[in-house]
């Protein structure tokens, strides 16, 4: 079946012919399921990313703003069926799962270095968030990516908790009432649902990211960026 990959590359600002190259991979635990085709939710643009006043798509932030960015970066959005990435013959959302997404990358990346033959040799990291600790292994290595789910589910209350974004008493209202990592009681369920609420718009993916994150962005005068 016919599949077309959506990217976005962004060179470096400064020196880009001698900076490494990043692949960037979406997360989205379920996203391919939902066909989702939004930049603020998952299987979209999960990078922090400011958006220009009249800008199409998104401008990356810079990885490092005293000297330019520190890499090339290139992002990615698979599998086929999120963001702006699609197959023509839509049966194949019916049957994808992490080896397509895999197989599909590979031949992306092969024929993004044919087009783009002045990248080949460069150091080359794979990265990524959430989901995406199930499509790394399959390309390279593994950063910080999801591999037990409900286990890493807990432990955010308790790296929240130990950076005071949620209360002692949030803290132990959980441990009065989760059994463990994978209590999905009601009474646990509704625990853990109070204690994060406590953290209001910081996010728990970049805790020390501006709280704009969960904030319409204005196209004039925001200070949102």
């Amino acid at each position: 079946a016919r599949k077309s990959l959506f990217y976005y590359f962004v060179e470096a600002p400064v020196d880009p012919a001698h900076k490494p190259l990043v692949l960037w991979l979406n997360g989205g635990k379920r996203a391919w399921l939902l066909f989702l085709r939004d930049w603020s939710v998952p299987g979209g643009w999960p990078l922090p990313c400011r958006h220009g006043r009249q800008d199409p798509l998104p401008e990356p932030l810079l990885l490092d703003r005293r000297s330019g960015a520190a890499a090339n970066l290139l992002f990615l959005e698979s599998p086929v069926g999120v963001g702006f990435s699609y197959a023509v013959n839509e049966e194949v959302y019916k049957t994808m799962g992490d080896n397509m997404t895999a197989i599909d990358s590979h031949v992306f990346l092969l024929r993004w270095f044919d087009r783009f033959p002045e990248y080949k040799g460069r150091e080359f990291f794979i990265v990524g968030e959430s989901y995406a600790g199930h499509y790394i292994p399959e390309l390279a290595v593994i950063g910080n990516g999801i591999l037990e789910f409900a286990e890493e589910q807990a432990e955010l209350y308790e790296y929240l908790w130990h950076r005071a974004f949620i209360s002692d008493a949030a803290h132990d209202t959980i441990a009065k009432h989760c059994k463990g990592p994978d209590d999905l009681s009601t009474v646990c369920q509704a625990a853990r649902d109070t204690a994060y609420s406590n953290t209001g718009d910081i996010s728990a993916f970049n805790v020390y990211a501006p709280t704009c994150h969960d904030k319409k962005v204005r196209p004039t005068d925001s200070k949102c960026t």
